[in-house]
């Protein structure tokens, strides 16, 4: 018997967003696959967000991504300012 995975809503909702060819251009996986990275903050916030979420506030996603264990990348090849 295969146990069902407990993937919360906003795994979920972040996997779709990062893996949809679509919104490469906004959101996506960094060169190494190992970070994401938002690309387009202003469509970031005011058409992702309000798809996915029921909110349009960069903050909250940011929270979100720190209680889930996500941090900012601070250095190395991959780091900026909104690099996960």
């Amino acid at each position: 018997m295969q146990a069902e995975l407990d993937v919360k809503p906003f795994i979920s909702k972040l996997w779709q967003m990062v893996n949809d060819a679509t919104t490469n251009a906004v959101i996506s996986w960094t060169a190494d696959d190992q970070s994401l990275t938002l690309l387009n903050i202003e469509r970031f916030v005011h058409e992702l967000l309000p798809l996915h979420f029921k909110h349009s506030n960069l903050s909250s996603f940011v929270r979100q991504l720190n209680t889930y264990g996500f941090s900012k990348v601070e250095s190395g090849v991959n780091s900026g300012p909104y690099v996960y």
